[in-house]
């Protein structure tokens, strides 16, 4: 199932899921609140639901998908891209992205 057949389906069961039960009220820990409350001033989202329905969509695809990371990993990650970056071995997004859409319309080859 491709990436975005996973992410319809988990979208649709979280839609059931959200008209099927009861309002519920989750309380953050402090730190995570402090997040919330750091992307609702600076205008990303509407509301804190918003916020955390779009975090918790996204975390389920990562997580579908087999693409879980720590913050170590994360930031390992960005430690490495940039270090190759300053190498001169970054690419160019947009030639990147262009790749990445000619290879999505292109049939599917079994391999």
């Amino acid at each position: 199932m491709g990436g975005s057949a996973v992410a319809r389906l988990l979208f649709s069961r979280m839609m059931r899921y959200h008209f099927e039960t009861e309002d519920m009220q989750i309380k953050p820990d402090p730190d995570t609140e402090k997040l919330i409350e750091k992307e609702l001033e600076e205008g990303r989202f509407p509301d804190a639901s918003s916020l955390v329905g779009v975090a918790l969509k996204h975390f389920l695809i990562a997580r579908e998908l087999g693409e879980e990371y720590t913050r170590e990993q994360i930031g390992a990650k960005v430690d490495r891209g940039l270090a190759e970056l300053e190498a001169g071995e970054g690419l160019d997004g947009e030639a990147f992205f262009e790749g990445l859409r000619r290879r999505e319309k292109a049939p599917h080859r079994p391999r």
